[in-house]
């Protein structure tokens, strides 16, 4: 992607995974930060457990159809 330099070649669904790997991903540290310091509902383990295996869940799902998308381009 950063080899030729030339970011026009690259499709949109390319930008779209790694916006959504960035933005997805960059929320488990919140939620890390907010079980450590047992924040509100975060008080309770489970909950922060939860909550990881929620973003996970999304966070592979997004991507999953983000590719699938890609790969049934013209």
């Amino acid at each position: 992607m950063f080899g030729t330099g030339n970011f026009d070649m690259v499709p949109w669904f390319v930008w779209a995974i790694v916006i959504t790997y960035f933005v997805t991903f960059n929320t488990f540290p919140v939620n890390m930060i907010l079980q450590y310091n047992r924040v509100g509902k975060w008080k309770d383990y489970l909950y922060g457990e939860r909550v990881y295996i929620i973003l996970s869940l999304a966070a592979k799902t997004a991507l999953a159809w983000l590719v699938l998308f890609g790969a049934m381009q013209p």
